[in-house]
């Protein structure tokens, strides 16, 4: 053991080297500290400095913006961690101004924070939020803030510039575990909203909706407009199949079938057709049949 002892004011040790050292992750450097026989800590660097401090506990400084090495790299072989930071301010009472890493960049050509992975089922980063003592409905597992007048910054993008395209969901939100599907973006581009009936679907504004009210169809508890301005038009597809009934006293169902227009009626449950054939027969203008009929066309 041997301890060293400055005078106040004066750095305990320093080291100077004298010339080139081996640039060797395990026999190189400056300061090489081989702790293979040991079973204990490496360097432990600790303070009990309190207001007091002026000085960081560790600074790595590299001044000179020709270097072009990395101020610090980290290999790890080990099963644990490659870093760990337990981050507990004023004892588990919080700070606003203190966070567990802070990262700032000036670097206008490169990202701040570049993360690669291998991953086979987890993701390439992951954030988990445990819920605090205190409320958290104000809290977020990610937060994205775009500052600075007339920023063009993507809050977010997904993409990469070699052209390799997923063949599994871009976007895939759950409420939960397996099965509480939420919202999902196929990589083919399809927008999928599992959940049915009026809990789920679209809601625009605060109060037009729309959701999947059964098998095949869409529904919306207020009003579908289709506003034809000339040169437009709406259009009609003829289906396969009858659709079924309409709700009774308070639906009509409109549809095509075999070259008529067809208006479904459900009248306190005997279903009425009403039906106008759109293959007149000249001279025009022809007069058309409008026929009722509890049968289909």
């Amino acid at each position: 053991m041997m301890e060293v002892e400055p005078h106040s004011g004066s750095a305990a040790l320093k080291l100077v080297p004298s010339g080139p050292v081996s640039p060797s992750v395990s026999i190189g450097g400056a300061f090489n500290l081989d702790n293979t026989a040991s079973s204990g800590a490496g360097v432990v660097l600790y303070s009990d400095q309190g207001e007091g401090a002026l000085g960081r506990l560790l600074v790595v400084h590299q001044s000179n913006a020709a270097n072009p090495q990395a101020a610090v790299r980290i290999q790890q072989a080990g099963a644990a961690h490659a870093v760990s930071i337990f981050h507990n301010p004023a004892a588990g009472a919080g700070d606003s101004s203190a966070e567990a890493l802070d990262v700032v960049s000036t670097n206008v050509l490169d990202s701040a924070v570049g993360i690669r992975g291998q991953e086979a089922g987890r993701g390439t980063v992951k954030i988990t939020h445990v819920k605090p003592a205190s409320p958290d409905a104000n809290a977020a597992a990610l937060s994205i803030g775009l500052l600075g007048a007339g920023t063009q910054c993507q809050g977010i993008f997904i993409g990469n510039d070699a052209g390799n395209a997923t063949s599994g969901p871009l976007i895939h939100i759950r409420n939960g575990g397996p099965g509480s599907e939420r919202l999902v973006l196929t990589g083919d581009g399809r927008l999928e909203l599992p959940v049915p009936d009026r809990a789920g679907g679209l809601l625009i504004g605060s109060d037009a909706n729309l959701y999947r009210s059964a098998q095949g169809a869409l529904a919306t508890d207020g009003v579908i407009q289709a506003r034809v301005t000339q040169g437009e038009s709406l259009l009609l597809d003829a289906g396969a199949d009858d659709p079924p009934a309409p709700v009774a006293d308070r639906q009509i169902r409109l549809y095509l079938k075999d070259n008529k227009l067809v208006i479904q009626w459900n009248k306190g449950g005997s279903v009425l057709y009403t039906t106008i054939p759109l293959d007149s027969v000249a001279p025009y203008p022809a007069v058309q049949a409008v026929t009722t009929d509890t049968r289909a066309p």
